[in-house]
């Protein structure tokens, strides 16, 4: 149980730093494994960010709305995968958001 704990613990201070870094916010998970993450930055509503995020990258995320959210600004991104492939993830995530950030 330790060593998972600190798997998991490892994984999701890396995904907030990491998200953080690629300029959006998130709720901090208390104890679920993912993070409800905002992409209204992005100029881009979820459903759009996660469908034209599979398309481009490959890597599948999921609108909060799926979870019986309203607000559309709102993705859930899950860290129960290992951390190569979690940096993996960010890494193209990343550039889609460089890619398609509306510019102020």
């Amino acid at each position: 149980m330790d060593r998972m704990y600190k798997d998991y613990d490892e994984r999701r201070k890396y995904l907030m730093g990491a998200l953080t870094e690629a300029g959006l916010t998130y709720g901090a998970p208390g104890g679920a494994f993912y993070i409800y993450t905002n992409v209204s930055s992005t100029g881009m509503k979820s459903p759009d960010f996660c469908e034209g995020l599979l398309r481009e990258t490959g890597v599948m995320l999921f609108p909060g709305t799926m979870f019986g959210d309203d607000n559309t600004d709102y993705i859930r991104i899950s860290y129960l995968q290992p951390l190569d492939r979690l940096k993996e993830a960010m890494k193209r995530i990343s550039g889609f958001i460089e890619k398609h950030r509306v510019k102020s």
